[in-house]
């Protein structure tokens, strides 16, 4: 009985190891072909083609019906075409093969917000924070919908939150960061940091966006009673085309 129970283990155990490999080279080409439609299909979005592209993608997944990726792309085409119900069914079906994939999740959340249904969106940050509590740039997601829905204690509550969690050195922020910050800090009515970092973002000279800055900063300078920079800062705002 030993003998056999040997025997029969290592038997499974070769037979294991004799197609172990075809699951790799498997699941390897997988991959590629999935890649592969993924590519041809952005091949039209740059071209804004979004019905070419979904043809693509729904082939692919005739193909390989357990693609997240592919699922996910067709989601962001439908989406696109503000077909917002077929782009929900596509996202949901890519977080039901891969719930742990956090960007599955983040497309459904910009879903929510084209339809600006921003209680639902309050709903998935929430659980992204649940999952992940150390992405800061989910409080301040949260925070823009609890704004949408007049919640203003939950949106400064998130805010702040961001703000606590902040790490980033100077030295290595760029300009987004600088402009988001600052907006955080306008909306709290820290208008002193808020000016400071919008003089930073300033600094990065992005000419499509320094009328807006100028402008903002003004309004934190009216606001602290400093009128003559204030003024100085909407003049310029003005000449910018703001």
């Amino acid at each position: 009985m030993v003998k056999n129970n040997f025997i029969l283990f290592n038997f499974s155990k070769l037979c294991l190891i004799s197609i172990f490999p075809f699951i790799i080279y498997k699941t390897i080409y997988s991959e590629i072909r999935t890649n592969f439609y993924k590519n041809e299909a952005n091949k039209f979005l740059d071209l804004r083609n979004y019905k070419k592209a979904i043809e693509i993608l729904t082939e692919g997944l005739q193909k390989y019906p357990n693609s997240d990726l592919l699922y996910s792309h067709r989601s962001s085409c439908y989406s696109s075409l503000k077909e917002y119900d077929k782009a929900l069914e596509d996202i949901d079906k890519a977080i039901e093969i891969d719930p742990y994939n956090f960007s599955h999740c983040e497309s459904k959340a910009e879903i929510y917000n084209k339809m600006k249904q921003y209680d639902k969106l309050v709903e998935i940050y929430t659980k992204l924070i649940e999952k992940n509590p150390y992405e800061i740039e989910y409080f301040r997601q949260r925070a823009m919908a609890y704004d949408e829905l007049k919640d203003k204690q939950h949106a400064i509550e998130d805010y702040k939150k961001y703000l606590s969690m902040w790490s980033k050195a100077d030295d290595i922020m760029d300009f987004n960061d600088y402009l988001f910050r600052g907006d955080v800090y306008k909306y709290i009515k820290d208008y002193k940091n808020a000016i400071e970092d919008y003089t930073k973002a300033i600094g990065f000279n992005r000419i499509n966006y320094n009328g807006t800055l100028y402008k903002l900063r003004g309004e934190c300078y009216q606001a602290l009673g400093e009128k003559d920079k204030a003024k100085a800062d909407f003049v310029e705002a003005k000449m910018l085309g703001h």
